[in-house]
């Protein structure tokens, strides 16, 4: 289900750019879609297909955020921006981000577009390091791989990326604490539906609001623009409910900006509704499968839970940041890379079937059986 989701929100959303924008234009954004969209999916859809696999990926992507660390430290401490600079002798590049400083360090852009997608992309893999990475190690050995992980998205000063972090490890800790206990991703989710609904009953905000509204750690301006972005967001997408508005820009305040920092809205409002529903549907059903795939040993049970709970500080970033170019094609890499624990088998089932096939003898007959006859005729 999530493959085709995603090819139709895709097969949408070039058709809503036609309406919009020309043919022209649907064959040159919708091709560049289809690539960052279907290839990086497929790519990781098709090639890890295993435990190992899977493993391998992490560990790749593990060293990336280690290597853009110590150029984070520098440009966090000296404001410059190395690897932007470096590449800039040679070819054109993204601009360089003169926001602010927070907390007295330069807010860290590395080789993105923004310093919250430096944060985002570095801070997405902090589960997996603790738990892929860090299979049967110790939990010192398990801190060494995650806390590289966690200051690299420390360093883009932004509550967006650390929101994503922050659930990530709430998660983990709610996994370890209660291991034991079988039940324990159903009493959170019960947990979660009590709090919603009590929020919802006991509160004049909706509960969207309420989380925005407490979440920034930096500038609590950020949370008032989410929400005027939510709001006028919602409005677009009732107004032009079927294609959208393509790229042309949503109706809003004059003093807001045209940009849509929100990546679960913005697709439904430059496509329509029924490609933002595509891509929710992709994301939901995979997760979905995966978490309720039975049967599976304790260490693709582990990457599982690693996986998930990945995808679930994407979920939670995606309602303040919008992911766009590399790190769009980062999360939908990422998504795709879980599909493998859909076809996993446990252990025991396939040292089992290897048992059973070692037992046969070329001819096809079993050891047993061709013990059998050497015995009769030896009788005979």
């Amino acid at each position: 289900m999530a493959d085709i989701a995603l090819l139709l929100f895709w097969l949408w959303g070039t058709l809503s750019l036609a309406i919009h924008h020309g043919l022209a234009a649907a064959l040159q954004s919708g091709g560049i879609t289809f690539i960052e969209t279907m290839g990086a999916y497929l790519l990781a859809r098709c090639y890890i297909r295993t435990a190992d696999d899977f493993r391998s990926v992490v560990k790749f992507l593990f060293w990336i955020v280690i290597f853009l660390l110590p150029f984070g430290i520098l440009e966090a401490t000296t404001g410059r921006k190395p690897l932007i600079e470096f590449f800039q002798l040679v070819v054109d590049t993204v601009p360089i981000n003169t926001d602010p400083p927070r907390m007295g360090l330069t807010r860290v852009q590395g080789p993105f577009e923004h310093p919250i997608l430096f944060g985002v992309c570095c801070g997405s893999i902090f589960a997996m390091a603790y738990l892929v990475l860090g299979y049967q190690k110790t939990f010192f050995q398990r801190g060494i791989r995650a806390l590289p992980v966690l200051f690299a998205a420390f360093l883009a000063l932004s509550s967006g990326p650390l929101s994503a972090v922050a659930i990530q490890g709430m998660l983990l800790s709610w996994d370890r604490l209660l291991k034991g206990i079988q039940a324990r991703w159903k009493i959170l989710w019960a947990s979660f539906g009590t709090i919603y609904v009590f929020l919802s009953l006991a509160s004049n905000r909706s509960v969207y609001a309420l989380a925005v509204g407490h979440a920034p750690l930096f500038d609590q301006q950020t949370a008032y623009y989410r929400l005027l972005i939510w709001k006028y967001g919602s409005a677009s997408v009732l107004k032009h409910p079927l294609f959208g508005i393509g790229y042309n820009e949503y109706e809003r305040e004059s003093w807001m900006v045209s940009s849509i920092d929100m990546f679960w809205i913005i697709h439904s409002v430059m496509f329509g509704l029924p490609a933002g529903l595509m891509l929710f549907l992709a994301f939901g059903s995979l997760i979905y499968a995966v978490s309720l795939k039975k049967g599976l040993d304790q260490r693709t049970t582990e990457y599982r839970t690693a996986y998930l709970i990945c995808m679930a500080g994407f979920f939670i970033a995606g309602w303040a940041v919008h992911f766009w170019n590399a790190t769009y094609v980062w999360f939908v890499f990422l998504l795709g890379s879980g599909s493998w624990i859909l076809e996993a088998r446990s252990e025991g089932s396939v040292t089992t079937s290897a048992r059973k096939q070692s037992r046969r003898s070329p001819g096809g007959e079993s050891v047993y059986t061709r013990k059998k006859v050497v015995s009769i005729k030896r009788d005979l």
